[in-house]
């Protein structure tokens, strides 16, 4: 998941039009990403976009979304209009059965760590996310992996 930085600030100071221009400039750096017919680059609202490739790890997945963050910053100062973008990359879904609407909250989650942790960065979530999710009550408690059960053993 991908947010323009600073984005309101942006278009108060430089007007709409610059503003949807600047949009198409991140946009272009996002779909340059997709290299499969499985992949998809959206925008998701305002100033928000998604990537998605599915089949990768974490490592090619954070390479990629770094790759994609220093794209957009450099179409957007090539264009005189210098501005960047926070990433919030999420892999998997563990213990969730592949929820696509969990994977999107823990890339939310990401995505915020990178906006508060200075912006123009990228952040991968963690299971930590999961348990932020589940303590809002966004998730059911029980998603988040619970240690196994006791159990008896015949062993001495």
């Amino acid at each position: 998941m991908a947010d323009v930085d600073h984005f309101k600030q942006f278009n108060d100071n430089h007007d709409h039009q610059a503003g949807d221009q600047q949009l198409r400039r991140v946009a272009g750096a996002l779909a340059a990403e997709v290299s499969g017919v499985d992949e998809l680059a959206a925008r998701y609202g305002g100033e928000e976009f998604v990537l998605i490739l599915p089949g990768i790890d974490r490592a090619a997945a954070m390479q990629r979304a770094e790759r994609a963050r220093r794209q957009a910053e450099a179409a957007m100062a090539t264009a005189g209009l210098p501005g960047s973008i926070s990433l919030g990359v999420a892999v998997t879904v563990p213990a969730a059965g592949g929820d696509p609407a969990l994977l999107v909250r823990c890339a939310d989650q990401a995505l915020y760590r990178a906006k508060h942790g200075g912006r123009n960065r990228v952040e991968c979530a963690g299971g930590d996310d999961l348990a932020v999710l589940a303590q809002a009550g966004v998730i059911a408690a029980e998603t988040v992996a619970r240690p196994p059960q006791p159990t008896l053993s015949s062993a001495p």
